[in-house]
């Protein structure tokens, strides 16, 4: 799937270069500006193109090593439904625009807990097992923990940062040894 990704950015780059109608549209750049399309730019297609293909390669890893549905959904599929949000956040922090990296971050997840939870449950009901309300636990503690960082010094800094890149990093070993049953103490 990965090497399929590849070709096909690959194939539509070299459209994009070459001049060629893709889907009925002229992919040339004029002026250094992108041609606009019904659907957005032909960039941001070859993203979510990309993208797709590449989390459905590592749900398929995934699987392949035995992870299960829930290790897949906290780690593989959020890692990478979460990079364009790391992305957006870095080049903001970069620019200064403190407001728009904190806000993408905290409005993509109170969207994804109310409306994509909520609108997936009106669907289809979904069942909670004992490791959800742990994780939520954890969630909850976590929000606490950054809301103080933001309170106390009013900025996020290296220090408040890579306590969070720890605290994410031990909480991803958490949920691996939880879901192999590894137990080290």
């Amino acid at each position: 799937l990965f090497s399929r990704s590849l070709l096909g950015l690959d194939t539509l780059l070299s459209r994009q270069r070459k001049g060629i109608r893709l889907n009925g549209v002229d992919t040339r750049r004029t002026g250094g500006n992108r041609h606009r399309e019904e659907g957005g730019t032909v960039d941001r297609q070859l993203t979510v193109f990309v993208k797709g293909d590449l989390v459905n390669a590592e749900l398929t890893i995934a699987a392949a090593l035995g992870m299960g549905e829930t290790l897949i959904g906290l780690t593989v599929v959020a890692i990478g439904t979460s990079l364009p949000e790391l992305v957006t956040s870095i080049v903001a922090a970069k620019k200064g625009d403190s407001g728009i990296a904190m806000g993408n971050v905290v409005g993509s997840n109170i969207f994804n807990i109310l409306f994509v939870l909520g609108l997936s449950g009106v669907i289809s009901p979904m069942t909670a097992d004992a490791a959800f309300f742990i994780d939520t636990g954890i969630l909850i503690a976590v929000s606490f923990i950054m809301m103080l960082f933001a309170f106390t010094k009013k900025r996020t800094g290296r220090v408040e940062g890579a306590a969070a890149v720890l605290m994410y990093i031990a909480y991803t070993a958490y949920i691996i040894m939880r879901a192999f049953h590894i137990w080290i103490f």
